[in-house]
Parts: C-alpha cells; sequence; structure tokens
C-alpha cells in the first residue's frame, strides 16, 4: 500500500505514514461496527473538508505515479471538475439540493420529452383536409343522382315560396288548356296533378295547403341509388302521399310515379307502394306492389271492385302473387257508396294493416 498523502511504500496495515506521519486510519472505509456507532451523517463542511483531503492525497500519489506531467494534469483537471459537480448544491424552495441531482434530472426529463415526440410524430395527423377516400362506383351513382335531382327540389322550392303558389299554378293550368304544348317544370306539372281539383273549383274549403309538402330521398326499388319523393304529408288517404317520384335514368330526370285526383300512391313499409284508384262510385282498384330498377312493378297483393247494376250488388277479386284467393258479392245498399260493412271493406282493410305507411323517413321542409 502507498501512503496517499505523500507516496511512501508502506507495510500493509499501517496506521501512520513513514514518511510524512499522515494518520491513514482516516482514509479506510469504516468497519460496520463503527458505522452503527455514529450518531449520523457528518456536517457539510466537514465532509467537504475530508474530501478535500483525499484529493490532496490522491494528487500526491498520482505525481508519484509513472506519467507524463501533461497525463497527470489532464486527470488532475477531470478529477477536480467532477468533484466541484458532485460538491456544489442549489437552494429550491429553501432546501439545498446537489447540483448533480439537478443535472441528472434534466437530462432523463429531455430523454423523456424526445421518446414522446418520436413516437407522436406519426400518430399526428398533418393539418387542412383529411386525405381524400376513393369514391365507389355506387357512391359515384348516388352522388350524381342527389345532385341532378337537388334541381327539382329547387323547382317545387320555388314553386311553393313564391307570392301566390295558387294563382300561379292556375294561370299554367289555363295556359296548358289554350296549348296543349305547353310544358312546364317537372314541379309544375306534377302539383297541377295533384290539385287540379281544388285548382279549379276555387273553393276556398280546397285551397291547397302547401306547406305540408315534404321531401326525401329513398331507395325505393332497392337498386342502391336513392329517388326522390315529393308528399302530401296531410293527405286524407295516406299520410305519405305521393304528389310523384323521380328517378335519375340514363343522365336524365324522368317522373316514375304521380298522383292525380283519381289514383293516389304512397309508400309503404318494406319500400312496398300502395296504389288506390277510384273509378266511379264501387269501382274501386287497392293494389300494393313493388317496383325493380328498371321501373318494372311485381304485384304483391290487389282488391278491385265493380258495381253490377242489373244484380244491384258490388262484386269484388282478392288476388294474392297473381292467383285470386277470394271473390265476393255484397249488395248495394241504397244512399250508401262506400265499402264499410262488406266483406270488401274487410279485405281492404286487411291489406293495408299488412302493409302498413312507412313512418322512419327523414322528411325535409321546402
Amino acid at each position: 500500500m502507498f501512503c496517499p498523502n505523500c507516496g511512501e511504500e508502506l507495510k500493509e496495515g499501517s496506521r501512520f505514514c513513514t514518511g510524512c506521519g499522515t494518520e491513514l486510519a482516516r482514509y479506510v472505509i469504516p468497519t460496520a461496527e463503527k458505522a452503527r456507532g455514529e450518531a449520523g451523517p457528518k456536517p457539510l463542511s466537514q465532509s467537504m473538508s475530508e474530501d478535500a483531503g483525499l484529493d490532496n492525497a490522491v494528487n500526491n500519489a498520482e505525481d508519484a505515479s509513472s506519467g507524463t506531467a501533461e497525463d497527470k494534469s489532464n486527470k488532475r483537471a477531470k478529477r477536480t471538475g467532477v468533484a466541484a459537480l458532485l460538491a456544489s448544491t442549489v437552494q429550491l424552495a429553501g432546501v439545498n439540493v446537489p447540483a448533480f441531482a439537478l443535472a441528472a434530472a434534466g437530462a432523463v426529463a429531455a430523454g423523456v420529452i424526445a421518446c414522446v415526440v418520436a413516437l407522436g410524430i406519426g400518430a399526428i395527423q398533418p393539418l387542412g383536409e383529411p386525405p381524400a377516400r376513393e369514391e365507389s362506383e355506387q357512391q359515384r351513382a348516388n352522388r350524381e343522382a342527389h345532385e341532378a335531382l337537388d334541381s327539382v327540389v329547387s323547382e317545387y322550392r320555388e314553386i311553393i315560396r313564391s307570392e301566390d303558389p295558387s294563382e300561379l299554378l292556375r294561370s299554367w293550368d289555363s295556359e296548358e288548356r289554350n296549348n296543349p304544348e305547353s310544358k312546364h317544370s317537372h314541379a309544375g306539372s306534377a302539383l297541377l296533378n295533384y290539385y287540379h281539383e281544388s285548382l279549379s273549383t276555387r273553393d276556398p274549403n280546397l285551397t291547397p295547403d302547401f306547406s305540408a309538402i315534404r321531401y326525401a330521398y329513398v331507395d325505393i326499388d332497392d337498386d342502391g341509388t336513392d329517388e326522390l319523393i315529393v308528399c302530401d304529408t296531410l293527405s286524407e288517404r295516406s299520410p305519405n302521399t305521393i304528389i310523384a317520384a323521380y328517378d335519375l335514368r340514363s343522365g336524365n330526370v324522368e317522373t316514375f310515379l304521380y298522383s292525380i285526383l283519381r289514383r293516389r300512391y304512397s309508400l309503404c313499409s318494406d319500400n312496398v307502394i300502395y296504389s288506390s284508384g277510384d273509378g266511379g262510385v264501387y269501382m274501386l282498384v287497392y293494389s300494393f306492389f313493388k317496383l325493380d330498377a328498371n321501373g318494372q312493378k311485381t304485384e304483391l297483393e290487389s282488391f278491385s271492385t265493380n258495381r253490377n247494376n242489373t244484380r244491384g250488388v258490388v262484386e269484388g277479386t282478392h288476388v294474392i302473387a297473381g292467383e285470386v284467393v277470394e271473390e265476393t258479392v255484397d249488395p248495394i245498399t241504397a244512399g250508401k257508396s262506400t265499402l264499410t260493412g262488406m266483406r270488401a271493406g274487410e279485405i281492404v282493410d286487411e291489406m293495408r294493416k299488412k302493409y302498413p305507411a312507412r313512418t322512419d323517413l327523414d322528411w325535409q321542409e321546402l
């Protein structure tokens, strides 16, 4: 072993240096017994003083060792800087905190922030518009249909919001009578057909309530592309009485259903269409059918009546899926013109219960 103060080589276990007389025991780590006997940690000033003595001893030993003067000076400078950092403190909230602890905490915090930033770069989306998704052929067809049919909605809106919609339609009706070749918009023609009676009579009690007109987009024929339906929601016959229905076919807007005075259409559940026709007293046709993408009709169920004046009865025929399932004969009662109380009336009521009016449509105001 060597003296940490002067570098003198000493025997193992020596208590004092034979060269300079330095007590060697203060540089030896105390035994467990001595450690337990200490009252507590040494004061900071004493610890720093002892550390300085130890540093001097190490420097002396280093001077006595081999190596160039420059190498020894560099080692001593590094050791002195580290020692100064370990010994220095910073006061935070009245507490002395070792400077090296603050430096270590800062390094850890910087590392955590760097990791968070690196992980978050991939998750953060750039500001601005989200990337556009590729439009499917079906989505494109539906979008184009809505764009074209929106022009029909605008036609209805222009008429209904005019100063006097009834007078406007009457003028068009008169124009058509004088010139059958005259053409009006999709909306104008449909409204003339639907309100023809009330517009012709000028009866104040029959003045159309245009505020009850609503429209909705719905895929009636189940082809994936919406059709436009314009309805009278206050009709006595059905809450979904169709004024007209439109589709975009081969790039053109076409009317594929429209109601008139003696024939009304309405929309039922499961896209079943209900048609009620009135050909006169006891000459009625009730039909429930569906439409395919080509506009072809598939009749589900129907019931028709005919008045047989010779026999004085009302004859009825009930058809389901193309087959006659029942024929009825009800006597005509004087002064009576409805099917109430007849077997024919019961069949009509049963059919309408089987195909209730659709109530889940998102009707929009005009």
